[in-house]
This record gives structure tokens, sequence and C-alpha cells, in this order.
């Protein structure tokens, strides 16, 4: 997978830190994120200022295309500064977009190309030469072919006087000023329901490690119960060993707890193995205000689950059900996974399975027949 990144440079000339500070802090107000800490934060900015450099850096993990074209002109404005946005999408394409609104310069410049996305502009190649010190070197390499988008940087760092790894902002020291900013709340969230996030699209093995995480997409509340649910459970037919609970705590560093199912009789008369923590807080769901990058890295954080090792009746594995319900909420808010789940039956999902791997096969994106399911290893009925 190649690199994505959006990030912000502006030459520090005419600029301070102080400066890009305060209007970065006005723009993330006026979007309803406040100043926040560091152990509640849902996102965070980098300042970066090499005392020996051209250029004061700005990175956030919620920056989009988007995001830096829209600030690089606002900043420009406020501080007279030049001020260059970059994109890159997969190592694929990147763009550099270079303006000074006091001078009224807007600069384009695209570099390789992409399905993801259609370029923003054309490029103004020749309209760079009295923004660049060595515009022969810098023309050069814009005319090459490259097999990553972002190694144009690298040809460039010297004209541009703009480090690679700074660009890039691939090594970002720790001596940077960091700004940390909590989303917008969401008074309009229901009450916590969960969702799976993560699960098998392939039966569980007996013997083999298996696991399903969850997120919430409404309010945090306290307490979460998992049955695992099925006419296997009765007679024991198969089991759940070396089981965990898991979850990331507010320093982002994962918490396994090993669990232990017991055998319970529901109210409908079906058996299930059941667990619960009626301490466990359920984050509450991520703002959709934060931008899509960060508010996935939020929704790893946010997410919890479970670890387990099916034993048993290997014909039985299809009824495997897990069941997430917060204790608050226990049945509009819980959510199910089975592997079939979402067929109209057992030999249904089979049948569309391996069509899909004789698809596969013949496309040459799979070899041979190993994930393919044989239905004659299943009680289907």
């Amino acid at each position: 997978m190649g690199a994505y990144f959006s990030n912000l440079h502006i030459k520090k000339e005419s600029v301070s830190e102080e400066d890009v500070k305060a209007e970065i802090l006005a723009c993330f107000a006026e979007n309803g994120c406040t100043p926040s800490d560091s152990d509640t934060a849902d996102f965070e900015v980098c300042l970066y200022a090499p005392a020996d450099g051209r250029w004061l850096s700005v990175y956030c993990d919620t920056f989009e295309c988007t995001d830096v074209l829209t600030l690089a002109p606002r900043i420009s404005e406020k501080t007279g500064a030049d001020v260059l946005a970059l994109a890159c999408f997969d190592s694929d394409y990147l763009f550099l977009n270079l303006v000074n609104v006091k001078d009224s310069r807007d600069l384009w410049l695209n570099i390789g190309d992409t399905p993801e996305i259609r370029k923003p502009r054309r490029s103004t190649l020749s309209a760079w030469k009295n923004s660049i010190g060595d515009f022969a070197a810098f023309r050069a390499a814009a005319k090459e072919k490259y097999d990553f988008a972002d190694e144009f940087l690298l040809a460039v760092q010297h004209p541009l006087e703009l480090p690679f790894a700074q660009s890039t902002g691939f090594e970002i020291p720790e001596n940077v000023t960091r700004l940390y900013f909590s989303a917008p709340q969401n008074n309009l969230l229901p009450p916590t329901s969960l969702t799976f996030t993560f699960y098998d699209k392939m039966p569980c093995v007996p013997g083999k490690r298996s696991a399903c995480h969850v997120n919430n997409m409404g309010l945090a509340s306290r307490g979460i119960g998992v049955l695992f649910v099925g006419s296997y459970v009765e007679h024991d037919e198969i089991t759940i060993d070396d089981a965990e609970f898991w979850y990331s705590d507010r320093r982002g560093e994962q918490v396994s707890v090993p669990i232990r199912f017991e055998k319970i009789q529901l109210s409908d008369g079906q058996w299930a193995y059941h667990w619960q923590d009626m301490d466990f807080k359920i984050p509450e769901a991520v703002s959709p205000a934060i931008p899509y990058v960060a508010r996935f890295k939020q929704q790893c954080k946010r997410s919890f689950g479970i670890r387990y090792t099916p034993n048993g009746n290997k014909r039985k594995f299809l009824d495997i059900t897990v069941v997430f319900a917060p204790l608050s909420n226990r049945i509009e808010g819980q959510c199910a996974w089975r592997v079939w789940g979402g067929f109209p039956s057992k030999r249904a999902y089979i049948e569309k399975h391996n069509e899909s791997v004789k698809a596969d096969a013949a496309a040459g994106m799979i070899v041979g027949d190993c994930t393919r399911i044989d239905p004659a290893e299943y009680d289907l009925d």
C-alpha cells in the first residue's frame, strides 16, 4: 500500500509559530472543535518548525485534501506568507498548491495519476518559475515518471528547500508543538446501539482462534453482555474455550481480560453461553464531524470485542451465533453475528460463497480451491 498524507507548509520569513497556532485554533473553533488534553482528545495537530529550516509544517490526522486547500489561502491571507499545500493518494498521485494571497499567487502541480479522485486543477508548471530558487531542477523533476508519486518530493527537496521527511510527515520528531482537540458533542445520539465492525466471513474452525469486534453508534453507557446461542449449547456439542475480552484504555493501549462463559437458559427456553461485565464503560460513538481518517482511527480505539477458540462438533459450526448486548439497552441496542447472516439459509450462503471462489479462481485472483466450503461437512437443515 502506498502513502496517504495531506499537510501544510508555511514560509517562516514572515510568520511565527504563534501566528499559525492562532489561526489553527480559530479554524477548528469555527467547526465546533474545542481545545483538549492528550487523554481526552479526538485528534491532534502538530506544528514543526526546525530551527535551520525555511518552512513551518502543520500535520494533522484529520486533514483531507479539501482541508489543506481551504486552510492554505486562509493562513496566507492572515500572515502574508507563502503556504504550500500537499496531498498524496496511495503514492499514485500527488498535488502541490503554493499560494500567497498578498501577491495573488496560486500555483498548481500534478504528479502522477489515480482513479481515486479527479485532479482538482491543471498543472501550471511555468508559473512556478519565480517562486523556486532552482526552477530548472524543479521543472526537470516534474517531467520525470515516478513509480511512487511522493518520490517527486525527494527529487525537489533542494529546489523547494523542504526536506523530504518534513514535506511528507513520515518522520515527525518529538520536539514539536502539539495541539489537542475534542470534536463537537452530538446531542442527537440514540441510546447505546452496537454494530459489528470486524467478524469472520468464513465458518469458524475447531481449535482455531476467532474474533469479533463491535463499535457503539450511540450514547456511552455502562455494562456489556456477550452470548453464544444455538442448538449446540444445550448438550455442549461446541465449547467456547480460551476466551478473552479486549478493549483499549484511555492511553490507547490494548487490554485483554481472560473471561469464562457460563451456560444459562434464557426466558424463551433457549440455552446460551453467557458472560457479562456490569462495570465496563461502553465508549460513546465517534463524532461524524471528524474527517474520515481521524474518525476511522478513533473508531479503532473505541472498538472492543472478544477472541475465542471454539471446539467440538464441526457439523454444528454454522450454528455459532455471537450476540453483544449493552446492559442499558439489551434488546434494541444488541447486535448478532453468524457467518451465514444475511442469507436465507446456510445452503444459500455456501452456494454464493463457492460461486465467488470459482469466479475469483477464473480471474486468477486465487490459486486452487482452498477457500471453497464443502457443504457435506455441516448440518444444513
